[in-house]
C-alpha cells in the first residue's frame, strides 16, 4: 500500500509544492500557497517496520522535508532497541522541527559521525 510515513496510522494532509515535488511534505515547508493539499493514507514507521517483518535495521535515510522529528521521535519511543537503526542519515532542518531531534538522538546513544552542508550521519554503537 502506498502511504506517507508519519507519527501515526490514519490519514493526513500532504502539502504538494507546485514547482518542486521533492519539497512536498506533511509539514508546510514553503510560504508558497499555490501548491495542492491532498489527503493521503499514513502509517507510523513502527507499523511499517513491523509489517515488513524486519528484525534489525542497519541504516535508515530520511529526507522528509522537515518531518524527521515527527517520524523518528515516536518510532524511538515505540520500537524495541533491537529495531533502532545502527546508522541514520537525515537532512538537518532544526528550524522545521518541533523538538531538538539531534539532542534526542544523542540521548539514545547516537553519535554524529559525518556532517555535510545539509545532511547528518549518526551512528549507534
Amino acid at each position: 500500500m502506498d502511504c506517507a510515513v508519519a507519527d501515526r496510522d490514519g490519514e493526513l494532509t500532504l502539502f504538494v509544492h507546485h514547482e518542486n515535488r521533492g519539497e512536498s511534505s506533511i509539514r508546510i515547508v514553503s510560504q508558497d500557497s499555490s501548491g495542492k493539499k491532498i489527503t493521503v493514507p499514513a502509517k507510523s514507521l513502527a507499523r511499517i517496520v513491523q509489517e515488513e517483518g524486519y528484525d534489525h535495521i542497519d541504516a535508515m535515510k530520511l529526507d522528509v522535508e522537515g518531518a524527521e522529528d515527527v517520524i523518528l521521535e515516536p518510532y524511538l519511543r515505540a520500537a524495541p532497541e533491537s529495531l533502532w537503526p545502527k546508522a541514520i542519515l537525515i537532512e538537518e532542518a532544526p528550524q522545521r522541527w518541533g523538538i531538538d531531534l539531534i539532542a534526542l538522538l544523542k540521548s539514545r546513544g547516537y553519535k554524529e559521525v559525518l556532517r555535510t552542508r545539509q545532511n547528518l550521519v549518526l551512528e549507534r554503537a
